[in-house]
C-alpha cells in the first residue's frame, strides 16, 4: 500500500504532523476526522513502509549507520555557508538509500511551503526514528540544533557499532551450527541408507545401537519433508507469537532473567538511555518528559514500563537515583553514579561518562563470551563429527563379523 503523509492542525492550532500507510487518501481524510483535526493537507509519499521478513529481503529500512552519516552531514550544513533548505537538497542529492533519498527529496519540497524541519521530519516516522524526531524538535525549539545533530551523529555511530559486534558474535555460532545440521543430515539421510541396505540383502544382524540408528534414518528419510514442513511451521509460529504483544512479555522477561543475556543487555540498553539521557538535559528538557522520551528508545516492553513508572515517580518529587534503584532493572553502578550527578549538579556530564563505562563493559563481556563460545563450538563439532563416524563405523564392523 502507498504511503501518504500529512499536516493538520488541532482545536488549539498545534500542528500534527504525520503518515499513514493506507490504500488511499480517502481513508488518511477518514482518519484525521475522526481524530478531530482540521486544516490538514495530504501529500502522497514516494516512500514505502518498512517491511522486513525475519531480517531478510528488507525493504524501505533506512540502517542505523545511514542516520548516523545524515546527522553527521546535517551537523556540517551548520558550519557551512548553505540554508538549512540548501543542506537537505544538497545531502538528498548525495544519499546512496533510495528511501532516504525520497523522504529528503519530499522535506525539501515541504520546507519551501513555510513547514519547519521538525513538521517536515514528522511526517516520516517510518523513515527517522522517534528519538530524532524529539530531538530535532527540542533543538528547533532552544536553538541548538547544529548541537542536537552533532550528538545524534555520535549516538547513531554507537549503535552501529553495537549492532555490528551482536552480528558478530552471532555469526560464528550460526556458521558452525549450520555446517553440523549439514553434516548430521548427510551421514542420516545419505550414508546410513547404503549400510542398511547392504546388511538387508546380506542377512547381516546389525548390533543394538547400529539397528537404532538405522531405523532413525529410514523413518527421517521416509518423513523428511514432513519434518521439516512441521520445523519450518514451528519457527515462524515462535517467531509470530514472540513478535506479538502477548508473546513479547514472556521473551523480554526471560532477557532481563537470563543471567548470559542479562548482565549484557543491561549495561547495553543502560549506556543506550543514559547517554540519550545526557543528550536531553543538554538541550534544556526537563527530568520527566525527558524519561519520557526514551521509550521509544527501548524494544523491551517491561523496561519500557520501569520507565513509564520513573518518569511518573520523578514527577512525585523522587530522586532519580531512588527510583532508578526501585525498579531492579539497572546496574547499581548506573544508579550511584546517577546519585553523584544530581548531588554535584553535573547530572549530564556523569551520565555521558557513565553510558562509556558501561560501553566498555558490554564489550568485555561480548569478548569474554566469544573467547568461550569458538572453543565450545569446536567441541561440538568434534563430538558431532566423532558421532557421524561411529554411526558408520558401527554397521561395518557388525557386517564385517557376520561375514566373517
Amino acid at each position: 500500500m502507498p504511503v501518504y503523509t500529512y499536516r493538520a492542525s488541532d482545536d488549539t492550532g498545534r500542528r500534527i504532523c504525520g503518515h499513514r500507510n493506507v490504500s488511499d487518501s480517502g481513508a488518511v481524510k477518514q482518519y484525521l476526522e475522526k481524530k478531530e483535526l482540521n486544516n490538514f493537507s495530504i501529500f502522497l509519499s514516494e516512500t514505502v513502509f518498512p517491511s522486513s521478513h525475519f531480517g531478510l529481503f528488507s525493504k524501505g529500512i533506512v540502517t542505523t549507520k545511514e542516520l548516523s552519516v545524515f546527522c553527521r552531514q546535517m551537523s556540517v550544513v551548520f558550519f557551512s555557508r548553505l540554508t538549512l533548505q540548501e543542506g537537505v537538497k544538497l545531502i538528498a542529492e548525495q544519499t546512496e538509500s533510495v528511501q532516504l533519498k525520497s523522504a529528503l527529496t519530499e522535506i525539501f519540497s515541504h520546507m519551501q511551503r513555510d513547514f519547519t524541519l521538525s513538521e517536515a521530519m514528522s511526517m516520516y516516522g517510518h523513515v527517522f526514528t522517534n528519538y530524532m524526531l524529539n530531538m530535532v524538535n527540542i533543538g528547533e525549539t532552544n536553538g541548538t540544533l547544529d548541537v542536537v545533530f552533532a550528538n545524534l551523529a555520535d549516538y547513531y555511530e554507537k549503535e552501529a557499532e553495537t549492532k555490528q559486534k551482536l552480528k558478530s558474535s552471532v555469526t560464528y555460532p550460526l556458521i558452525v551450527g549450520g555446517f553440523t545440521a549439514v553434516l548430521i543430515l548427510t551421514v542420516i539421510l545419505a550414508v546410513l541408507p547404503v549400510f542398511d541396505s547392504l546388511s538387508a540383502s546380506l542377512s547381516v544382524k546389525l548390533p543394538v545401537g547400529a539397528r537404532v540408528i538405522s531405523g532413525f534414518a529410514r523413518a527421517l528419510g521416509q518423513y523428511f519433508i514432513i519434518f521439516m514442513l512441521i520445523l519450518t511451521a514451528g519457527a515462524v509460529g515462535a517467531v509470530y507469537y514472540f513478535r506479538s504483544p502477548k508473546g513479547k512479555i514472556p521473551l523480554d522477561k526471560l532477557i532481563l532473567k537470563f543471567p548470559p543475556s542479562r548482565y549484557i543487555y543491561s549495561r547495553i540498553i543502560t549506556a543506550r538511555l543514559s547517554r540519550s539521557l545526557a543528550m536531553l538535559i543538554k538541550n534544556g528538557s526537563s527530568l520527566a518528559p525527558a524519561i519520557d522520551d526514551l521509550r521509544p528508545l527501548v524494544k523491551n516492553s517491561i523496561v519500557t514500563e520501569k520507565l513509564r513508572s520513573i518518569a511518573a515517580d520523578v514527577r512525585k518529587g523522587v530522586q532519580l537515583s531512588d527510583a532508578l534503584k526501585t525498579a531492579e532493572i539497572f546496574p547499581d553502578f548506573f544508579v550511584k553514579m546517577t546519585n553523584v550527578g544530581q548531588q554535584t549538579g553535573k547530572l549530564d556530564e556523569i551520565l555521558e561518562k557513565t553510558a562509556d563505562i558501561l560501553d566498555k563493559e558490554a564489550e568485555e563481556s561480548f569478548n569474554k563470551i566469544i573467547s568461550l563460545t569458538e572453543p565450545a563450538l569446536t567441541l561440538i563439532l568434534s563430538v558431532t563429527i566423532g558421532a557421524a563416524l561411529l554411526s558408520i563405523i558401527i554397521p561395518v564392523i557388525g557386517i564385517m563379523n557376520s561375514i566373517g
